[in-house]
């Protein structure tokens, strides 16, 4: 629910026409993928996303980027 609210908060699905059920079905396949890891869980991935989303904001970087750019943030700290 977190990433999926980051990645709404973010707009790209007007920005980018990215459909909001792609989304979803892609943030469930990164997370029925993650591996059995004690640190690397699926809650680390959500801390690392918020936390990124957070600091791009606060820091004055996010209003700097394009939306794909934005959107390359986004999946990186989600894949990591």
């Amino acid at each position: 629910v977190i990433a999926l609210n980051i990645f709404l908060a973010m707009e790209l699905d007007t920005t980018l026409r990215i459909p909001l059920a792609s989304m979803k079905l892609f943030i469930l396949s990164v997370r029925a993928r993650m591996i059995d890891n004690n640190y690397h869980n699926w809650n680390h991935v959500v801390d690392v996303t918020q936390t990124v989303f957070c600091l791009a904001r606060a820091s004055g970087l996010y209003e700097t980027l394009s939306d794909k750019q934005r959107l390359t943030l986004y999946l990186a700290a989600l894949c990591h």
